[in-house]
């Protein structure tokens, strides 16, 4: 544009109709610049995050590196390899940033915030729904363990956030995950919305995310429904339960995919295990993230053997009162202070895969 506009000033004075044309163009030309710059400088790189790369990509990206640094070619012949290598490896970001968005697997992972919850659900298609996100022991669980957490899973959105209870180990991290990701809406349950216009962590997350302009609405009975994957709040129905304790008001999840069911308890204690069972007795898990509180094996009234598992996950800290009890034979008890953040796959014929971040 530099030199077209000396060429311009040129012809001012000798074709001067030669020279309004240029410079029509050249302005037509500018302004496509500046449109595309502001069109590149409005994209979040969260948008494009890829998400966990495999170390295939990163060996390329250093074989490109030393090519376009190191080999001494023909300038014809480096152009055209560094070209033919930066395409190959936009092409294979390109498929991974494709594999974390679309997925055929439903996968949910209980990150390790110690003494809290936060549970993503990624049902098969390219979803997202974070379930609770808090800490007691951990400072800024949002920031801290959940955001880096969705970095390196690749999401880039949520649409939807859900929140268990009132109780501010299962909520204080997602102001800052509000922050960072866009969320569509935060669902509550009766005991929050209750909370919300007295005190408390229900009234400050009440605040803050109205000030970001999102919606918090009542958990509908069917959160989220497609042909591959069905997520259902159990718990607690419309019945009266304004006399129970803020713990057995907590929303009880089902998730349901490829004939396998996982079943994510919150803090319900003994009375609202016992009126679960009364209102779904032949409730059965394939999965079940345990509630905190008086809940384990030979114990409360045998919920969890009524369950059945065979996998079950406790997300808790390192305090000997959190350490869950032996599990009985043939069952898999995943503690995520043991484990780190624990991730089970149910692919499409119904085949559970699980695995700890920190050992296998």
């Amino acid at each position: 544009t530099l030199v077209g506009g000396f060429i311009k000033m040129l012809l001012a004075g000798l074709l001067p109709t030669v020279a309004m044309a240029l410079g029509t163009v050249l302005n037509g030309v500018v302004r496509l610049m500046i449109l595309f710059v502001k069109a590149f400088a409005s994209v979040d790189v969260l948008d494009i995050g890829t998400g966990r790369v495999p170390g295939l990509v990163i060996v390329w990206l250093y074989v490109c590196i030393g090519v376009i640094g190191f080999a001494r070619l023909r300038p014809v012949l480096k152009r055209a390899l560094v070209a033919v290598l930066l395409v190959s490896l936009v092409a294979m970001i390109g498929l991974v940033k494709y594999g974390n968005t679309f997925r055929s697997d439903l996968v949910v992972t209980c990150l390790d915030v110690a003494h809290g919850q936060a549970i993503l659900i990624q049902p098969p298609g390219r979803a997202n729904i974070l379930f609770d996100g808090g800490s007691l022991h951990r400072g800024d669980p949002g920031g801290q363990i959940v955001n880096p957490a969705l970095d390196y899973l690749g999401v880039t959105r949520l649409d939807a956030a859900v929140v268990s209870h009132s109780d501010v180990d299962h909520l204080n991290g997602l102001v800052e995950v509000a922050q960072r990701f866009p969320i569509d809406r935060v669902y509550v349950g009766r005991e929050f919305l209750d909370k919300a216009g007295i005190w408390g962590a229900a009234m400050y997350l009440t605040e803050q995310l109205g000030r970001m302009k999102i919606p918090i609405e009542p958990a509908p009975r069917r959160l989220y429904e497609d042909p591959r994957c069905r997520i259902s709040i159990l718990w607690p129905l419309d019945e009266d339960t304004n006399a129970l304790s803020e713990n057995n008001r907590s929303l009880v999840c089902l998730i349901e995919s490829a004939g396998r069911r996982v079943l994510i308890c919150s803090d319900i204690e003994e009375a609202a295990q016992r009126r679960i069972i009364e209102l779904y007795p032949d409730l059965r898990a394939d999965v079940v993230v345990t509630p905190h509180h008086k809940a384990d094996f030979a114990s409360g009234g045998g919920f969890l053997e009524h369950l059945g598992g065979p996998v079950f996950i406790r997300s808790g800290g390192r305090a000997p009162f959190e350490k869950p009890r032996v599990s009985p034979e043939g069952t898999v008890l995943m503690h995520t202070a043991d484990r780190g953040a624990v991730t089970v796959r149910i692919n499409r014929e119904g085949r559970i895969t699980k695995t700890g971040f920190a050992r296998g």
